[in-house]
């Protein structure tokens, strides 16, 4: 091979180690980026999970196989009230049936006050008593938020042949999609 050849292999080697460098360098600061976006949404959800959720109010209703309970959002930022159905609760009562604590997870039922149960719905959302100013929740619950300093009120239905003891403690765990719950 001649001299000239060999100076032009070399400085083809040279282009494409160069440009394999530069492309090393570029995919990693893309990465180093995609990974900071990532953390600061998980940043963001972790700040806004600092809140909580308080039963402020259950009361049991006559059947005994129903409660009516008042969640408030306590600083947990705004809950998509179409993501209710990824919530989880569940109520700690005495049994009349059983004569002993039940502890049972109760699935989510838009149409509950219809039914039998066991199920639970959200009944309305209200702010310090009156009506919401921020995001409005829809009257079928599909679309709206529940914000901050707002309460749910839901009923939770234990199913046809349970009866709730009410003279014992009754507790209810609401837990919310993004993980804030009652304590």
């Amino acid at each position: 091979m001649s001299a000239l050849g060999s100076i032009f292999t070399s400085m083809v080697l040279v282009f494409v180690a160069v440009f394999s460098i530069g492309m090393l360098i570029g995919s990693t600061a893309l990465g180093h980026g995609l990974i900071r976006e990532d953390l600061a949404a998980v940043i963001r959800e972790v700040e806004q999970a600092k809140g909580s959720l308080q039963v402020i109010n259950l009361t049991i209703m006559e059947d005994s196989k129903t409660v009516d309970a008042q969640v408030l959002n306590r600083d947990a930022g705004s809950l998509k009230v179409s993501e209710f159905g990824k919530m989880d609760l569940i109520l700690i009562y005495w049994s009349k049936k059983t004569k002993s604590i039940e502890v049972k997870w109760i699935p989510y039922d838009p149409s509950c006050a219809l039914g039998q149960g066991p199920c639970w719905s959200p009944l309305k959302v209200s702010y310090q008593g009156g009506s919401e100013l921020m995001n409005p929740v829809s009257p079928d619950f599909r679309s709206g938020m529940w914000d901050s300093g707002e309460v749910l009120e839901l009923l939770v239905k234990v199913g046809a042949f349970e009866q709730i003891d009410s003279s014992k403690p009754v507790d209810l765990i609401l837990v919310a999609s993004n993980g804030v719950r009652t304590p």
